[in-house]
């Protein structure tokens, strides 16, 4: 699924850091959360490493100008012998009377944050405005206020086949039957295969409805557990990435590559593997990796 928003340099915007305001006229504004993952990861794209290489407060707060708070940051980029590459700049500030009574006792923190939000649209080329610039941010980011619901008319009373399967279900419930355990009662009260409820008659179902009243919740969970199940592929994936994850983890250790920048210049370059974090890698090239490590010795 492609994402609404993307930087000026083609990074995709998660619209979980996109919130917008207004209904005649919506406009989006990105979270400070956000303009953070995304300054790490244009860092990443200049082959570098995202710091702050000035800070400074040139305002500070008093009761002789509102409370005020001027700061001014400089963002860099820079590789790995810590040169700048690029620099980009920011200014922020906050007051009394630009900020809720709830952000008041932090008016360092919060014009802090508005510098750094704003050298980092410039860093990562976002055109929208962060959402803590807002005079008042932390209402425009709660719940809207909630409007009665609509009347729900009452609902038609069941009857007959309806009724019985509606009981049936409920009784299940009250239990704490999973579908599964439900099917199992069903076949092993009925003495036959059983796969749907709607394929029994009125009788067989008023017969478990009777059984089921009677029968001990265990004996059900019991003939649910009788059968072991293996686990889901998702989870056999996910251990089996954390296994060569923890073996490269351990081998980079034991012959002193650092990680992830020499690691990732070594899979570059005799794996022929681009990534940048361990998501971005199939469970088979984890596997490779792990096992090329093991026999790799670093000149």
């Amino acid at each position: 699924m492609e994402e609404t928003y993307q930087t000026g340099f083609g990074i995709p915007v998660p619209d979980e850091y996109i919130i917008t305001i207004g209904e005649r006229k919506p406009t989006p504004y990105i979270r400070y959360p956000g303009l953070i993952r995304l300054g790490h990861k244009t860092a990443e794209l200049f082959k570098g490493k995202l710091t702050c290489t000035k800070h400074k407060i040139v305002e500070m707060p008093s009761g002789e100008n509102n409370n005020r708070c001027t700061i001014v940051v400089w963002l860099s980029v820079v590789d790995k012998e810590g040169k700048v590459i690029s620099s980009f700049p920011g200014i922020g500030d906050a007051d009394s009377n630009s900020v809720t009574s709830m952000i008041k006792p932090h008016i360092i923190r919060m014009a802090e944050t508005r510098a750094n939000a704003r050298a980092l649209r410039l860093l990562t080329d976002v055109g929208m405005t962060a959402i803590e610039e807002l005079d008042s941010f932390d209402s425009a980011v709660s719940e809207p206020p909630s409007r009665p619901r609509p009347r729900k008319e009452p609902e038609a009373e069941l009857t007959g086949r309806d009724k019985l399967e509606a009981e049936l279900k409920g009784v299940s419930k009250e239990k704490g039957f999973s579908s599964k355990a439900l099917i199992n009662a069903m076949s092993h009260i009925l003495d036959k295969e059983i796969t749907k409820i709607s394929l029994l008659s009125d009788e067989e179902i008023s017969k478990v409805l009777k059984e089921i009243r009677q029968e001990d919740n265990k004996t059900i969970e019991t003939q649910e557990s009788t059968s072991s199940e293996s686990p889901p592929p998702q989870d056999k994936d996910k251990q089996e990435r954390a296994a060569h994850i923890n073996s490269m983890k351990e081998s980079c250790k034991e012959k002193g590559i650092s990680i992830p920048d020499d690691l990732k210049e070594i899979i570059s370059k005799e794996l022929k593997f681009e990534f940048t974090t361990a998501k971005d890698l199939g469970t088979d090239q984890l596997s490779k990796i792990a096992e090329f490590l093991k026999t790799y010795n670093k000149p």
